[in-house]
């Protein structure tokens, strides 16, 4: 890194604006996946040996995970660019004295940082409820670690991309959950009739849930090869996106 100081002080700056909200921030979305597991989980635990060979509690556990970091490590690159717009600081991004490089990691790592730690609160405090195998931990952080970049870049390009808070509204509600929700996070798509299994398989998400399942509980519905080489593709792509929007400057002159 050309400036090391500069590219700690950033990221220093994005972490420091979510731990200092953490109630709202990491402990929030934490109780949503507990209330998501108490509400679908518990009523069904008779139901659990017929989904993939385990319980349903700890089929559920890897999809909240996934929500939840999906979700926060999305929402705090996003946001932290939307509040930049808002208050016409964005554009000094274009005279710090860092590369384009340095400030695409500064705000995907600390974004990261929030989605991991968001992911293992949900997984350890579920761990209470729930025995929940842990088929491949070396596994199990890769996925972790590249559906938290893939998000926390795609959060970039969406908080320089929309104009204002009503556009990433849209985006959250009208994209972003319906892909969680509809990637399987509450059932196997093998439950569904072919149509909707179709439809389905061109949703990216499931590809992520289905990974970080496989990792945990060793069977998955999607083989895991395709699964991470989808993951690592939208990496590369929304990376090259990220970059390119702070090199060329798109959107952030005030």
């Amino acid at each position: 890194m050309n400036n090391l100081v500069g590219f700690l002080t950033l990221f220093k700056k994005e972490t420091d604006r979510y731990m200092s909200v953490a109630i709202q921030t990491l402990f929030a979305p934490l109780v949503s996946s507990l209330l998501y597991l108490a509400i679908f989980g518990l009523p069904m635990r008779e139901m659990s040996s017929q989904i993939v060979g385990v319980s349903y509690l700890a089929f559920l556990v890897p999809g909240l995970m996934m929500m939840g970091m999906i979700n926060n490590s999305f929402q705090n690159s996003s946001s932290s660019l939307m509040i930049s717009k808002y208050t016409g600081t964005v554009s000094e991004l274009l005279v710090l004295p860092i590369s384009s490089f340095e400030k695409v990691m500064a705000y995907t790592l600390a974004a990261m940082g929030r989605g991991l730690i968001v992911g293992f609160l949900t997984l350890v405090t579920a761990m209470f409820f729930v025995d929940i195998p842990l088929n491949n931990i070396p596994l199990i952080i890769i996925v972790c670690l590249l559906v938290n970049s893939s998000f926390s870049l795609l959060g970039i390009c969406a908080g320089i991309w929309a104009k204002n808070f009503d556009q990433m509204a849209i985006l959250n509600q009208f994209i972003l959950m319906p892909m969680i929700f509809l990637g399987g996070v509450f059932y196997s798509i093998k439950n569904l009739s072919g149509l909707f299994q179709k439809l389905s398989m061109v949703n990216p998400v499931l590809y992520m849930i289905d990974a970080l399942r496989y990792a945990f509980l060793g069977s998955s519905d999607i083989s895991i090869f395709v699964s991470m080489s989808i993951l690592v593709a939208i990496n590369l792509i929304s990376f090259t996106a990220a970059w390119w929007i702070f090199h060329s400057g798109y959107k952030l002159q005030s």
